[in-house]
């Protein structure tokens, strides 16, 4: 029953925020746009007009790829290390924007907090800075989660060598690749739920002890496994349909026309509001479970 409280107090309190999705649309929307304009305009100078599409489209000649790696290997280089760089300042700017996104849900709640929800933009940016650097710390933490997955992999690789007779059991093979992807997908999205808890705590006691968050947000998730894994998969459930209805109404749109080229854009942009709405929602959602949870523990105290 807290799981399903939990979600609708969450949606509900998500979309209370047309402010917050729209800043957060704002910022994906300019990463996005800088990118794509960055790397079109040296992909249409530098690397189209050398493309033998014709050749290509016939079959898939590695050959004429490798030719075109060796030929035009600067081009390429530019790319990936502007797109390289683009992603590293977006994981910086993102533990700004988890700071903004829960110190914002945590002061809508406190004695006040109608009147600082009219000043959103100076709480969201003062959670952003307050908490910048205990996240960026947190980052640093999981990197001993990254390092427990890689290990499991590690353990993984013999054992599915002695199930598909190192390679040679063809079906069986296919099987352990498929159950090593759902593994792996589970491990990732496991240290992500740890993250934001370790997160809510942090933000929800103002917690200096960026250890001490870390450390107890591992043992919050693990005490109620299950609980917290059927609010997070709930969440990422509803996430995933709106999107997949959203990308298959824009699929139905043939772009041949000006209006159509709009509309497609304008479903488009749905598309990453969408993307920011979860993002509050994983947030307010699992905020609401976290704190029904303390509250019941201090209860039982």
């Amino acid at each position: 029953m807290k799981v399903l409280t939990s979600y609708t107090k969450g949606i509900k309190e998500a979309t209370k925020w047309p402010k917050m999705i729209v800043l957060l649309w704002a910022i994906n929307f300019m990463f996005a746009s800088v990118l794509y304009f960055l790397m079109s305009e040296l992909f249409n100078s530098s690397v189209a007009p050398h493309i033998d599409v014709d050749q290509l489209m016939k079959k898939l000649d590695f050959s004429v790829i490798l030719d075109f790696i060796l030929n035009h290997g600067g081009a390429l280089s530019t790319i990936i290390s502007i797109g390289s760089i683009l992603i590293i300042m977006y994981f910086i700017a993102s533990h700004l924007i988890y700071g903004g996104i829960i110190h914002t849900l945590k002061s809508s709640r406190e004695p006040g907090g109608e009147e600082k929800k009219s000043r959103f933009m100076t709480v969201f940016w003062e959670g952003a800075g307050k908490f910048f650097f205990r996240f960026l710390v947190l980052s640093i933490l999981s990197l001993l989660l990254w390092i427990g997955f890689l290990f499991i992999n590690i353990i993984l690789t013999p054992i599915g060598g002695l199930l598909t007779n190192n390679g040679e059991n063809e079906q069986m093979l296919v099987y352990v690749f498929i159950g090593r992807m759902i593994i792996a997908v589970f491990l990732i999205l496991l240290i992500k739920m740890i993250l934001d808890y370790a997160r809510i705590k942090t933000v929800s006691e103002d917690n200096r002890n960026v250890l001490q968050s870390f450390i107890q947000a591992i043992g919050f998730v693990l005490s109620r496994f299950g609980k917290t894994l059927a609010l997070f998969y709930l969440i990422l459930l509803t996430g995933a349909i709106l999107f997949f209805i959203l990308f298959f109404l824009k699929s139905l749109i043939s772009t041949t026309t000006l209006a159509a080229v709009i509309g497609a854009f304008i479903i488009g942009q749905f598309i990453i509001m969408i993307r920011t709405w979860t993002t509050i929602f994983f947030q307010s959602g699992q905020m609401q479970f976290y704190s029904a949870s303390m509250r019941t523990h201090a209860n039982k105290e």
